[in-house]
């Protein structure tokens, strides 16, 4: 098994901070006007940057992010339903 660190430098990076994570999801928020299924994209997309913090048990955020990433879960899901009449 190799302990080499990854060629992108991410070994030695910290994980972010929910703040961190929240404000890069916020920075890629649809128009108003946008259809529904691009919302439903905007959320499953702060469950992916939420990943880093709700895979680490150890990172202080932990139970928080996880709480983010079931409510964005939850809200695409809803937002594809509404969608598709259900």
């Amino acid at each position: 098994m190799s302990t080499t660190p990854p060629a992108d430098g991410t070994a030695d990076q910290p994980p972010p901070s929910l703040a961190e994570v929240l404000s890069a999801w916020t920075r890629h928020m649809p128009d108003v006007e946008a259809p529904i299924s691009e919302l439903a994209e905007w959320f499953d997309l702060k469950s992916e940057l939420l990943q880093p913090i709700t895979t680490d048990p150890d990172h202080p955020e932990f139970d928080q992010a996880r709480e983010f990433a079931r409510v964005a879960a939850q809200s695409a899901q809803s937002l594809r339903d509404k969608e598709t009449g259900r």
